[in-house]
Protein backbone atom coordinates (compact mmCIF):
# COMPACT_ATOMS: atom_id res chain seq x y z
CA UNK A 1 0.00 0.00 0.00
CA UNK A 2 2.82 2.33 0.69
CA UNK A 3 3.84 1.68 -2.75
CA UNK A 4 0.40 2.66 -4.03
CA UNK A 5 0.30 5.79 -1.89
CA UNK A 6 3.82 6.56 -2.95
CA UNK A 7 2.88 6.09 -6.60
CA UNK A 8 -0.28 8.19 -6.12
CA UNK A 9 1.74 11.01 -4.50
CA UNK A 10 4.29 10.76 -7.27
CA UNK A 11 1.55 11.03 -9.89
CA UNK A 12 0.00 13.86 -7.91
CA UNK A 13 3.40 15.57 -7.64
CA UNK A 14 3.90 15.01 -11.34
CA UNK A 15 0.48 16.49 -12.14
CA UNK A 16 1.08 19.45 -9.81
CA UNK A 17 4.46 19.95 -11.43
CA UNK A 18 2.83 19.78 -14.90
CA UNK A 19 0.16 22.29 -13.82
CA UNK A 20 2.82 24.59 -12.38
CA UNK A 21 4.90 24.32 -15.55
CA UNK A 22 1.78 24.90 -17.63
CA UNK A 23 0.67 27.85 -15.47
CA UNK A 24 4.22 29.31 -15.35
CA UNK A 25 4.71 28.91 -19.05
CA UNK A 26 1.27 30.40 -19.80
CA UNK A 27 1.73 33.27 -17.34
CA UNK A 28 5.40 34.12 -17.97
CA UNK A 29 6.90 32.18 -20.85
CA UNK A 30 4.16 32.53 -23.49
CA UNK A 31 3.67 36.33 -23.01
CA UNK A 32 7.43 36.80 -23.09
CA UNK A 33 7.64 34.63 -26.17
CA UNK A 34 4.72 36.47 -27.83
CA UNK A 35 6.33 39.78 -26.91
CA UNK A 36 9.60 38.63 -28.44
CA UNK A 37 7.76 37.42 -31.54
CA UNK A 38 5.95 40.77 -31.81
CA UNK A 39 9.25 42.63 -31.45
CA UNK A 40 10.79 40.33 -34.05
CA UNK A 41 7.80 40.96 -36.35
CA UNK A 42 8.21 44.71 -35.85
CA UNK A 43 11.92 44.31 -36.50
CA UNK A 44 11.17 42.40 -39.71
CA UNK A 45 8.58 45.03 -40.74
CA UNK A 46 11.15 47.74 -40.08
CA UNK A 47 13.70 45.85 -42.15
CA UNK A 48 11.12 45.41 -44.93
CA UNK A 49 10.26 49.13 -44.83
CA UNK A 50 13.95 50.04 -44.79
CA UNK A 51 14.55 47.70 -47.70
CA UNK A 52 11.65 49.25 -49.62
CA UNK A 53 12.85 52.79 -48.92
CA UNK A 54 16.39 51.81 -49.90
CA UNK A 55 15.08 50.33 -53.14
CA UNK A 56 13.12 53.49 -53.93
CA UNK A 57 16.12 55.63 -52.93
CA UNK A 58 18.40 53.55 -55.14
CA UNK A 59 15.91 53.89 -58.05
CA UNK A 60 15.84 57.64 -57.48
CA UNK A 61 19.63 57.77 -57.34
CA UNK A 62 19.86 55.71 -60.54
CA UNK A 63 17.39 58.09 -62.25
CA UNK A 64 19.44 61.07 -61.08
CA UNK A 65 22.62 59.38 -62.32
CA UNK A 66 21.02 58.83 -65.75
CA UNK A 67 19.86 62.44 -65.79
CA UNK A 68 23.36 63.57 -64.83
CA UNK A 69 24.84 61.33 -67.55
CA UNK A 70 22.49 62.87 -70.11
CA UNK A 71 23.32 66.35 -68.82
CA UNK A 72 27.02 65.50 -68.99
CA UNK A 73 26.68 64.27 -72.58
CA UNK A 74 24.74 67.40 -73.49
CA UNK A 75 27.39 69.59 -71.87
CA UNK A 76 30.11 67.58 -73.60
CA UNK A 77 28.41 68.17 -76.97
CA UNK A 78 28.10 71.88 -76.18
CA UNK A 79 31.74 72.00 -75.15
CA UNK A 80 32.91 70.21 -78.29
CA UNK A 81 30.74 72.55 -80.41
CA UNK A 82 32.17 75.55 -78.56
CA UNK A 83 35.70 74.15 -78.94
CA UNK A 84 35.19 73.62 -82.68
CA UNK A 85 33.83 77.15 -83.02
CA UNK A 86 36.84 78.51 -81.13
CA UNK A 87 39.23 76.49 -83.30
CA UNK A 88 37.47 77.76 -86.44
CA UNK A 89 37.65 81.33 -85.15
CA UNK A 90 41.35 80.89 -84.39
CA UNK A 91 41.94 79.55 -87.91
CA UNK A 92 39.98 82.45 -89.41
CA UNK A 93 41.95 84.89 -87.27
CA UNK A 94 45.20 83.30 -88.46
CA UNK A 95 44.04 83.62 -92.08
CA UNK A 96 43.04 87.24 -91.46
CA UNK A 97 46.41 87.96 -89.88
CA UNK A 98 48.17 86.37 -92.86
CA UNK A 99 46.08 88.44 -95.24
CA UNK A 100 46.79 91.58 -93.23
CA UNK A 101 50.50 90.73 -93.17
CA UNK A 102 50.44 90.18 -96.94
CA UNK A 103 48.63 93.48 -97.47
CA UNK A 104 51.11 95.28 -95.20
CA UNK A 105 53.96 93.66 -97.13
CA UNK A 106 52.42 94.74 -100.45
CA UNK A 107 51.93 98.27 -99.17
CA UNK A 108 55.48 98.34 -97.91
CA UNK A 109 56.73 97.23 -101.33
CA UNK A 110 54.50 99.79 -103.04
CA UNK A 111 55.65 102.57 -100.71
CA UNK A 112 59.27 101.64 -101.10
CA UNK A 113 58.82 101.71 -104.90
CA UNK A 114 56.99 105.03 -104.57
CA UNK A 115 59.81 106.42 -102.43
CA UNK A 116 62.31 105.10 -104.97
CA UNK A 117 60.32 106.62 -107.83
CA UNK A 118 59.82 109.82 -105.88
CA UNK A 119 63.51 110.24 -105.20
CA UNK A 120 64.25 109.41 -108.82
CA UNK A 121 61.62 111.93 -109.93
CA UNK A 122 63.04 114.58 -107.59
CA UNK A 123 66.47 114.01 -109.08
CA UNK A 124 65.32 113.64 -112.69
CA UNK A 125 62.38 116.08 -112.71
CA UNK A 126 64.41 119.27 -112.95
CA UNK A 127 66.42 117.78 -115.80
CA UNK A 128 63.27 116.53 -117.57
CA UNK A 129 61.49 119.87 -117.11
CA UNK A 130 64.47 121.72 -118.43
CA UNK A 131 64.73 119.48 -121.51
CA UNK A 132 60.97 119.59 -122.17
CA UNK A 133 60.74 123.34 -121.72
CA UNK A 134 63.64 123.82 -124.14
CA UNK A 135 61.97 121.52 -126.70
CA UNK A 136 58.65 123.38 -126.29
CA UNK A 137 60.38 126.72 -126.64
CA UNK A 138 62.04 125.52 -129.81
CA UNK A 139 58.77 124.02 -131.12
CA UNK A 140 56.59 127.07 -130.37
CA UNK A 141 59.27 129.66 -131.17
CA UNK A 142 57.73 130.42 -134.53
CA UNK A 143 54.79 132.89 -134.43
CA UNK A 144 52.62 130.85 -136.81
CA UNK A 145 52.82 127.80 -134.60
CA UNK A 146 51.97 129.88 -131.52
CA UNK A 147 48.86 131.31 -133.21
CA UNK A 148 47.72 127.89 -134.42
CA UNK A 149 48.16 126.46 -130.85
CA UNK A 150 46.17 129.34 -129.31
CA UNK A 151 43.37 128.92 -131.89
CA UNK A 152 43.18 125.16 -131.25
CA UNK A 153 43.10 125.79 -127.52
CA UNK A 154 40.26 128.31 -127.90
CA UNK A 155 38.29 125.86 -130.08
CA UNK A 156 38.65 123.08 -127.48
CA UNK A 157 37.48 125.43 -124.75
CA UNK A 158 34.44 126.50 -126.82
CA UNK A 159 33.45 122.88 -127.40
CA UNK A 160 33.55 122.15 -123.67
CA UNK A 161 31.20 125.01 -122.89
Amino acid sequence: MIDNVNIAFRILNFLVLLVLIYYGSKKYLVPSFLEQMEKYGLYLNGLYNDCSSLKSDSRLIIKKMHAQDEHFLMMQKRFSTWKNACNNKIELDKLDRKEIDNNIQKRFVMRSEYVKNDTAMQKELPIILDVVSKKLQIKYHAIDVQKRYINELIDVMKEQL
